[in-house]
């Protein structure tokens, strides 16, 4: 069975197209799936190995054609942006059912090579900084200032000498 899948592997590589050979080579698509090392948590990992290829290639190429400039999901994402990952985990889950391969470990080793290789020269999104509200604002203000004066008199109390 393992057979079939390679010639189909081989196949698959062989109709890559300039665009896609451009964007990332067969050996680079093949050394992501192999950094998964299946083979720690998973009887098929030949087989979950070239389907995770076949995934990322498909990936490829819906990036490819969503024709979106970026690759990088932020700040704006959009539906076009969106639908290429949304698929690629898709095919993940799907191999792993198909395999029998559904420790979380194996996706999550698969999916952080994918955003490393393609995901990793994004810009980091800009964190908003927002104020706290006013509520909260008023309800530290108060506490402190009330424990303040509370401390002060304690110790105003405690330091008098006793006048007779």
């Amino acid at each position: 069975m393992t057979g079939v899948f390679g010639s189909l592997l081989f196949c698959t590589f062989t109709v890559l197209t300039s665009a896609q050979a451009d964007f990332i080579s067969s050996k680079e698509i093949t050394s992501l799936a192999e950094t998964v090392e299946a083979w720690r948590d998973c009887g098929q990992a030949e087989l979950y190995t070239h389907l995770l290829v076949t995934c990322t290639l498909s990936f490829v190429t819906d990036l490819l054609q969503a024709g979106n400039e970026s690759i990088c999901l932020w700040p704006a994402s959009s539906n076009s942006a969106l639908w290429p990952y949304s698929r690629l985990v898709a095919c993940t889950h799907q191999v792993g059912f198909i395999t029998n391969c559904r420790e979380a470990i194996l996706a999550n080793r698969f999916m952080l090579e994918i955003h490393k290789s393609f995901y990793s020269d994004c810009p980091v999104p800009p964190v908003v900084q927002t104020d706290a509200p006013v509520y909260i604002s008023a309800i530290f203000i108060t506490f402190t200032t009330s424990l303040t004066v509370a401390t002060v008199a304690l110790m105003a109390s405690g330091y008098l000498p006793n006048r007779r």
